[in-house]
This record gives structure tokens, C-alpha cells and sequence, in this order.
């Protein structure tokens, strides 16, 4: 009787030690968990989540560390922003609104809608410009092989029917697709190469992705044929 007396109240003992121990685990963890949240920064969510890995509030913490990425990405507002923020959380939360924040400032050419662009020439005549890498550090190789006509004065020297682009090209809209005077009513371009310099105030762009792209002309805009290819517009400071 004293020997079954004597377990039991060890035993009650035992079950108040690890009670009282765990009330003061969660107490520890509450107390950690509201200072991370006041200094509300990604340094302080992963030190509480370092100190508590499995604790009540781990969710929460990893909730808020991709929160404040997506925020400053959101303030950054640049393509390099965005496209690190879905690399670190393909599958977040913020995956929709980020893609779609992405497009606004870097938006793709598509195959069944065309990307329209206010400062590029509304002709098209036939035959096709392509542009690959110059043999010099930022410079492109252009061909030239179009027929486009001449109206009100004004002709543009790319705008045939085609366009094709090797693979993560940059190339300037300006003076490929915009407008410059000339007389007469159509000019031929035969098999003409040249070799040149990215301009440095450019600040209008089609990026090819990494398998090149090859667009067709529709008025001031294109289509996407083949590849992948994005509409790119620097703001530079004054």
C-alpha cells in the first residue's frame, strides 16, 4: 500500500514537473513570437524561427518572411525584383499578384494578341530583318532583307513582314521600327548586313528569351510566332 502510494505520487509529481515546463515553453515561445512581430522584419522572423522551428507560431513566421519579400518587391518595382521573388516562392501566395505586377512593367509578345507600341511606325512592307550578336561586346549583327513603302515621306527600315532575334538579345526599337523621312514610294533592302552598337540612350527594347524569338508585324505592334520574346521600357533618371 505505502509502495503504490509512494508511485503514484511520484508520479503526480512528474506530470506537474513537465506541465510547468511546457507552460513555460509556450510562455518563452508567445514572449519571442510578439518581439518578432514589433520589429516585423525578415532577420527577426528567421531568428524566432531558429529558436522555436516547431513551435506553435512557425506557420506564422514563414507566412510573414514571404509577406515582407513580396512587399519589398513590390517596392523595388523592377523585373529583377519580381523574378527573384518567384524563384524563392514559385508557389507562394503571392505567386498570381506577382506575375501579374511582372507583366505591367515586362509584358510578352503572345501568338493570339498583339502587344501594341505607341513609338514604333505603323508599316509593314514585306521580307524579314533579323539581328544576332556582333562580333564585339554589345553589339548586334543585323540583316536586312525588305521591301517597305514610303508614305507621307516617312519610311522605317525594319518594319517588314518578319522579325527574328537569337536568343537573349536586347534589341532597340529606334531606328529599326520608327519612322525617318525618305522620298520616293517603296525602298528595297537586298541582303544588307551591318554591325553595330547598342545605342547607350535606347530605351526601348524587345528581349528574346532563351531559345530566340521571331515575331510578325501588325501595324504599330507584333505577334509572337515562335520562341519567347518581352516588351522592355528603361526610365532613365534626369
Amino acid at each position: 500500500m505505502f509502495t503504490q502510494q509512494r508511485i503514484i505520487h511520484q508520479q503526480w509529481w512528474v506530470l506537474l514537473i513537465v506541465t510547468l515546463t511546457f507552460m513555460v515553453g509556450c510562455d518563452t515561445t508567445k514572449k519571442d513570437w510578439e518581439t518578432a512581430k514589433a520589429e516585423n522584419t525578415i532577420q527577426a522572423f528567421e531568428d524566432f524561427l531558429k529558436q522555436h522551428p516547431k513551435g506553435q507560431f512557425a506557420d506564422s513566421a514563414q507566412s510573414r518572411i514571404e509577406a515582407i519579400y513580396f512587399e519589398q518587391a513590390q517596392t523595388t518595382n523592377t523585373i529583377q525584383a519580381y523574378e527573384e521573388f518567384l524563384k524563392q516562392y514559385p508557389e507562394g501566395k503571392f505567386v498570381d499578384e506577382a506575375r501579374s505586377m511582372l507583366e505591367e512593367i515586362y509584358p510578352s509578345f503572345l501568338k493570339d494578341k498583339v502587344l501594341k507600341i505607341k513609338s514604333i511606325s505603323a508599316s509593314v512592307g514585306k521580307g524579314e530583318i533579323s539581328f544576332t550578336t556582333g562580333k564585339k561586346p554589345q553589339t548586334l549583327r543585323i540583316s536586312i532583307n525588305v521591301r517597305v513603302p514610303v508614305v507621307k515621306g516617312k519610311m522605317c527600315m525594319g518594319c517588314g513582314e518578319r522579325v527574328r532575334i537569337a536568343p537573349d538579345l536586347r534589341v532597340p526599337l529606334d531606328p529599326w521600327f520608327t519612322d525617318s523621312e525618305h522620298e520616293g514610294e517603296e525602298v528595297i533592302f537586298e541582303n544588307i548586313v551591318l554591325e553595330g552598337p547598342i545605342p547607350d540612350d535606347a530605351t526601348e527594347f524587345i528581349v528574346s528569351g532563351p531559345e530566340g524569338a521571331t515575331l510578325k508585324k501588325k501595324g504599330k505592334g507584333f505577334l509572337l510566332v515562335e520562341g519567347e520574346a518581352h516588351f522592355l521600357q528603361i526610365k532613365y533618371e534626369k
